[in-house]
């Protein structure tokens, strides 16, 4: 039996599984077993997959990212927050690639949050800017995504006035402005920045039971 467990959700997992176990040998141990041999169906269905489970074994893939990343866990996405070093946007796609990733996609509210967390730290160590994966150095105003090639759509974070339409500042960079906003704006490639990638949690096998 495989089963794909995030490890927050395997925690979660153990968490609903351990009042189970405990009723059944209970239940065993007091000759009186209301749940292991009940004529419930839901609660037999229960008892028998928890004994298939301990018999066979259960395998669960652990999604995990590498030492120095953080895993976005709704997504079972890993970013690395980049602030050692500042290059342009090109190099620092470069840099991820080397990695097997990619700039980052910010491309919805839940992750927005999760990203600006970190920048709101780094802006008290004055690392301000960072690129991110849009940019529309192919077609002048069509901003799309590194990771996909797809518009980035109606969800959009700019700041305003932002794109600001000078066709020389073509790569998009992330930043916690005055107001405590995490924003885009976009700058020439070349400036150097700080940046995020992103890439899929790996998966790692561990066996219990």
């Amino acid at each position: 039996m495989l089963l794909l467990v995030k490890p927050y959700a395997f925690i979660e997992l153990l968490k609903s599984l351990l009042p189970v176990i405990l009723t059944c040998f209970i239940g065993l141990v007091d000759t009186e077993p209301d749940v292991c041999l009940s004529h419930n169906q839901d609660k037999m269905a229960t008892c028998f997959l928890l004994v298939v489970l301990m018999c066979s074994g259960l395998n669960l893939v652990l999604a995990s990212c590498p030492v120095g990343w953080v895993e976005y866990k709704e997504e079972g996405e890993c970013l690395l927050f980049v602030t050692n070093t500042s290059m342009g946007w090109h190099e620092a796609e470069h840099v991820c690639s080397s990695y097997q990733s990619y700039l980052v996609t910010d491309d919805n509210q839940e992750k927005h949050a999760f990203i600006k967390i970190f920048l709101n730290i780094f802006k008290t160590w004055h690392l301000a800017h960072f690129w991110i994966g849009a940019s529309d150095f192919i077609i002048e105003d069509q901003w799309r995504w590194l990771e996909t090639g797809v518009s980035i759509g109606s969800t959009s974070f700019w700041a305003p006035g932002q794109p600001n339409g000078d066709t020389d500042q073509d790569c998009v960079a992330a930043m916690v402005n005055a107001s405590n906003t995490l924003v885009w704006k976009d700058y020439g490639c070349h400036a150097k920045y700080h940046f995020i990638c992103e890439k899929k949690a790996a998966e790692e096998q561990a066996i219990i039971g």
